[in-house]
């Protein structure tokens, strides 16, 4: 099942607009078309014919629970309106088709395990690179989800530098990839970003750091616009690695073995539940006990940032708009529309 969020206008600039309709993890700006997937949205470089950018959220709950196995199920994604790259244009290229959002980080779910064989979601990667150390960066993005609890996950090529073109549809094939990850803790926010060419790697991934302020230079994206700007400026342009342990690979897949969440049974309901009502429940249980209540009236700035949705912008708003006589008057601040509301509602209280 997918859903289009359609951009504001055809081959302008599409800022997320500051709503509901789109979360932290999607908010980079899209010069064409923005598709939303179920568990990922995707900017469609019509050009390149592949994304500009692939985002997602990814929770600790989802990088351990593995019940959906690969299913390579490679195909067109119709939600692409210009049409997207074909099966065709990959074979006999010798280039292997690279996920972009990986196939390992979407085992929770057959919805998010079968939407990631989306072409578009594919980009043309030596099989060296792919195979090499573009898959240790993607486990090592793994266990960092398991550490810190959540991790929001933006991925691309480079167009910079085109190799070449590959297939019917003329796909270009990257010079390099970039990884950026924001860990959105409250308390200590951080990010890191990787810049990787597409070739067979030979150094440490530590060496690939770089900063999300140069992935923005080479691709001319502005990453997490909805951040606010002293924010957004002080942690893209950084490249301290201590927030980060590098020596932690692999440690998601032998948890996995071990997580009670493990379970055909229980994989039923993760595979039906809608993207939000998962999200909302994985995300608000891991920030807030059971039983726990914040009071929207009293709450610190970091406090409100534990609700589901509820990231720096419009924390401020709710310190600025109080006192609230009852949860429904979070309405009237900006950005907290109905979905908003509803997430949060269990987990608060004016009194």
């Amino acid at each position: 099942m997918w859903i289009v969020a359609v951009p504001i206008a055809a081959a302008a600039s599409t800022d997320p607009p500051d709503s509901d309709a789109i979360p932290l993890e999607y908010a980079h700006t899209c010069s064409e078309q923005r598709i939303t997937h179920t568990f990922y949205a995707l900017c469609y470089a019509e050009a390149h014919e592949q994304a500009a950018w692939v985002a997602y959220e990814l929770t600790r709950s989802e990088a351990l629970r593995s019940v959906v196995d690969r299913t390579d199920n490679f195909r067109n994604d119709d939600a692409v309106r210009t049409g997207s790259a074909s099966l065709s244009d990959y074979r006999g290229s010798g280039y292997d088709r690279g996920h972009l959002a990986p196939a390992g980080d979407m085992a929770f779910s057959q919805t998010a395990m079968s939407e990631s064989f989306y072409l578009s979601n594919m980009s043309p990667q030596e099989p060296s690179f792919n195979r090499g150390i573009w898959r240790s960066l993607e486990s090592l993005v793994r266990d960092w989800a398991v550490a810190k609890g959540s991790l929001q996950v933006v991925t691309g090529g480079i167009f910079t530098s085109v190799k070449e073109r590959i297939g019917r549809n003329r796909v270009s094939v990257p010079g390099s990839y970039y990884k950026i990850l924001f860990d959105n803790n409250p308390s200590e926010p951080t990010m890191i970003a990787f810049v990787l060419p597409n070739r067979k790697g030979s150094q440490p991934l530590s060496q690939y750091v770089t900063s999300v302020d140069r992935v923005e230079r080479l691709t001319g994206i502005d990453f997490f616009t909805t951040l606010p700007d002293d924010l957004e400026h002080r942690l893209e342009a950084n490249t301290d690695l201590s927030a980060w342990n590098f020596q932690s690979s692999g440690r998601s897949a032998s948890a996995r073995a071990s997580y009670s969440g493990n379970n055909p049974s229980t994989g039923t309901a993760a595979q039906t539940s809608s993207r939000s009502s998962a999200r909302s429940t994985a995300q608000t249980s891991s920030r807030i006990a059971p039983g726990q209540k914040i009071n929207v009236n009293r709450a610190s700035l970091a406090e409100l940032q534990k609700l589901k949705g509820i990231g720096p912008v419009k924390a401020e708003r709710i310190l600025k708009a109080r006192p609230f006589s009852s949860p429904d008057d979070l309405i009237r601040v900006k950005g907290i529309g109905p979905k908003t509301l509803e997430a949060i509602r269990p987990y608060i209280t004016v009194q």
